[in-house]
């Protein structure tokens, strides 16, 4: 083989590896991007009885209530980007909190209750919002074993 023939070769290997690369680094980023989000949009919105729930193929459920979605306050705390979804019987709820006081806090136990249009109340879920410094901004997770997915609205104790 002559030289100019290797380095052709050599350079054709290098630019299949690259592309390699390149394909194995985009289905990661793909697949990376569609962890956390909510099921595709097949969902169908119940009217038998479960007004404020949207129902995926997976059978996972996601509260619609816009009240229930509404921006809460607790003491220091702003409590936002509330959802309420439900799995195998598994309600979560998650939700953006943010500490608007002028210190930084302790652990703070509370208690959400879930309640529906009449104000009659659905569920009681315990919680906690983590030690947090002046202005910063956490996650609040809770869950309870019991199908709350049609829940009007809820209120922190």
């Amino acid at each position: 083989m002559k030289k100019k023939e290797k380095k052709g070769i050599l350079i054709l290997i290098v630019v299949a590896v690259i592309i390699i690369i390149a394909l194995v680094v985009m289905r990661y980023v793909k697949n990376n991007n569609n962890e956390g989000q909510q099921p595709s949009g097949d969902a169908t919105v119940q009217t038998d009885g479960e007004r404020y729930t949207a129902v995926y193929s997976d059978g996972s459920k996601m509260n619609t209530s816009s009240k229930l979605q509404e921006t809460k306050t607790y003491g220091d705390f702003t409590i936002s980007d509330i959802q309420l979804t439900t799995k195998d019987g598994i309600s979560t709820i998650i939700a953006n909190v943010k500490n608007n006081g002028n210190q930084t806090t302790e652990e703070t136990d509370i208690t959400m209750t879930f309640v529906d249009e009449a104000g009659n109340t659905i569920a009681t879920v315990p919680g906690f919002i983590q030690p947090m410094n002046q202005g910063a901004t956490s996650q609040l997770n809770a869950s309870i074993t019991q199908d709350i997915s049609n829940a009007y609205d809820f209120r922190i104790e």
